[in-house]
């Protein structure tokens, strides 16, 4: 069955009540903390209009959104083979990470602030039983295996305050900026395609890593790392000597080599900028393996990024985390496939 593109009436309606949740979670904060502007954090049917405007045939819904969404097409449920019949494979990361670093962080915020989120619980007292994990325990984020989540609670957050400190959340900057106007918008640098000395480290091995790769290395000095098995002497030895080929959706063709693809954690000492094209659920694993050896004012950008991503850098970085600078996307900002592993993507 299709899974995105499959999404009907009672799914929508599940998602809309989680969105909603989502959004009051918003609002209390933005009410307890004046001049904290959480804009963006805009409500699921704005967020497929914002990432994916013009490329959607009907918009006149969330449904409407994600049935007709190009970037969805032909994708699939996961499933596993039962007594001869294929069943949804509820243990398949759209459970297994998705609710660990995703809901649970909503929920969790969502407690310390007293907001009712009668759908999310509903939602994730189910999900957390075929995903065999006890994250919550009547009601509360309180389970065993609450430090496997991105829950605040997860690193020993059980307060409003807590929470603002470990966000860096200035409640005195915030009011500050109560009344006054939004600072005018930077224009972007030039564009060049001259290559610079700029290294971007890239982690993972998957489409979205590969394509970075292969888009990166065109300009800067650039270096894949994948920290998963073999995979990185797997990507190594299929390239071999050769360029990697990217195809745009433009039909111009990019041919770059990285300078090394490797499984080797230091080489983020020579990262200008570290890109994480990971699961989320790696994130830890990466920011671990990488923290004695990362340099100031590092860039650490993860892609796409889940809630709370900025709280488990600093914990597992510590107090160097003050001197990198931490971003996240929201979604990848490409659709893209590898047509040939190790070699070839468009």
């Amino acid at each position: 069955p299709l899974f995105y593109q499959g999404v009907e009436e009672f799914s929508e309606s599940v998602l809309l009540s989680l969105t909603n949740e989502v959004q009051a979670v918003r609002k209390k904060l933005e009410e307890l903390v004046p001049g904290l502007d959480l804009r963006d954090a805009v409500d699921l049917k704005q967020w497929y209009l914002d990432c994916y405007a013009g490329q959607m045939t009907d918009t006149s819904s969330l449904k409407a959104c994600m049935n007709t969404n190009p970037g969805y097409r032909g994708l699939t449920h996961p499933c596993k083979e039962e007594d001869g019949k294929f069943m949804p494979d509820l243990k398949y990361r759209y459970l297994s990470e998705d609710v660990p670093t995703g809901m649970c962080f909503n929920k969790g915020l969502g407690e310390l602030l007293g907001v009712p989120m009668p759908m999310t619980e509903k939602v994730l007292g189910w999900a957390q039983e075929h995903i065999g994990l006890e994250i919550m325990v009547d009601g509360k984020m309180a389970g065993k295996d609450i430090d496997k989540t991105r829950a605040p609670q997860a690193t020993g957050i059980q307060t409003v305050d807590d929470f603002l400190r470990a966000a860096k959340i200035d409640k005195a900057a915030c009011a500050a900026l109560v009344g006054k106007a939004s600072a005018p918008a930077v224009p972007p640098p030039a564009e060049t395609e001259e290559k610079t000395p700029f290294c971007v480290l890239v982690c993972g091995g998957g489409n979205a890593a590969q394509v970075a790769t292969s888009m990166f290395a065109a300009r800067y000095q650039t270096i894949a790392i994948s920290l998963y098995a073999d995979e990185a002497a797997k990507w190594k030895e299929a390239l071999g000597e050769d360029e990697y080929e990217l195809t745009l959706d433009t039909g111009k063709v990019i041919k770059s080599k990285p300078d090394d693809i490797t499984n080797d954690p230091s080489v983020a000492a020579r990262a200008d900028a570290i890109v994480l094209a990971v699961p989320s659920f790696a994130h830890g694993q990466y920011f671990e393996a990488f923290a004695p050896y990362m340099k100031k004012n590092c860039v650490v950008a993860v892609m796409p990024a889940r809630s709370g991503g900025d709280i488990l850098f600093s914990s597992k970085l510590g107090d160097k985390a003050k001197d990198m600078v931490f971003m996240g996307f929201e979604t990848l900002p490409w659709g893209c496939r590898f047509s040939e592993w190790g070699r070839k993507a468009t």
